[in-house]
């Protein structure tokens, strides 16, 4: 017995309508729709518009306030945060930063004199003066450094 082969002519699983061009463009329009919408929502989840020190506060975190100078051409700039958190929170997001206790006997690559919360033009910005019981992480010309008082978070980053 021998087999059956197709009819050469009625191709049934061959179509020559223009259906399957029509298709393809759907395909195409629903790729592109996926890839918007994934990249959209990374948009939203990984924040790359707003600075690291905010990104990395815990989600719980209110009161946020912020407030940043850049030089523009040069790599220099100053930033502010103040946000309220937990203590526990606090501890967490120094680990992050690397951020260790500020002593009065510590050396730092850098002259001391950057290293001061100092005047802030904002009402919002109020911590004391104090070195007391700040985290530092200093680096060549940049300077971060923490504390946590009243309940908030008070953040400074500056490189000159």
């Amino acid at each position: 017995m021998t087999p059956q082969l197709p009819d050469p002519v009625n191709l049934s699983w061959r179509s020559t309508s223009p259906e399957p061009v029509k298709r393809k463009g759907r395909r195409w329009l629903l790729v592109l729709a996926i890839l918007f919408v994934v990249g959209a929502g990374w948009f939203l989840w990984a924040r790359p518009h707003q600075w690291t020190f905010r990104r990395e506060l815990p989600w719980s975190a209110t009161e946020i306030r912020e407030s940043y100078w850049t030089e523009g051409f040069l790599p220099d700039y100053n930033y502010y945060l103040k946000a309220r958190i937990t203590e526990k929170q606090f501890q967490d997001y120094l680990a992050k930063f690397e951020l260790t206790p500020h002593t009065p006997e510590r050396k730092y690559e850098d002259e001391e004199m950057w290293m001061e919360w100092g005047y802030h033009s904002n009402s919002w910005w109020a911590p004391s003066e104090s070195l007391e019981k700040t985290f530092v992480w200093q680096g060549g010309h940049t300077w971060t450094f923490a504390k946590y008082e009243n309940g908030n978070l008070y953040l400074t980053s500056i490189t000159h």
